[in-house]
């Protein structure tokens, strides 16, 4: 996977050309990706993991480089099985995020900043009766990203950014679409 993401910046940076794409007031985009939560799994002893999700979202550009940007991430079901016990513990997380995003540059490759805030829900069971449990924890995110035009419609993006409620690094690459 490692070797993957490298291969694709690699090559994104490479065929970055001199490539416009303005972020105008009223364009509409949406996209999905690929997330990495760096909290969002289980391991074997209990502890906290790399989980691996899907990411859905959009953007609303309110003025020229600004955009409102809603997204729902949620991470794969995490399980294990605690001490050959026969008792199990299913982990399971995911965040609605309403950020706003700036572009700083806007030629070549796209570079933004992000910052917005959180709703995040954590739901686990443990046991043989799988009794949910549940928390609701609201934040902040703070974090950046690129976006690379491969046509007019259509762009690849990559973005890192802290999740305060999770408390966790979430990195995410993906394509998106500008629908208007």
């Amino acid at each position: 996977m490692k070797r993957t993401i490298t291969i694709l910046v690699i090559g994104l940076l490479m065929v970055a050309g001199t490539q416009s794409w303005a972020q105008d007031q009223g364009q509409i985009r949406v996209g999905a990706s690929l997330a990495i939560g760096t909290k969002a799994g289980i391991n074997d002893t209990g502890g906290e993991k790399i989980g691996m999700g899907l990411n859905f979202g959009g953007d609303y550009f309110v003025i020229d480089k600004l955009s409102i940007a809603p997204s729902y991430t949620f991470f794969f079901k995490s399980t294990t099985r605690i001490l050959d016990s026969g008792f199990e513990y299913d982990l399971r997380v995911s965040s609605f995020n309403i950020d706003g995003k700036y572009y700083f540059l806007t030629e070549g490759i796209n570079v933004y900043g992000l910052f917005g805030v959180s709703f995040a829900r954590v739901k686990s069971s443990f046991g043989f009766l799988g009794i949910p449990v549940s928390a609701n924890e609201t934040g902040i995110n703070i974090g950046g990203g690129v976006d690379y035009m491969l046509s007019n419609k259509l762009y690849l993006n990559g973005q890192v950014k802290y999740n305060t409620p999770l408390e966790q690094l979430v990195i995410s690459v993906g394509v998106g679409y500008v629908i208007k």
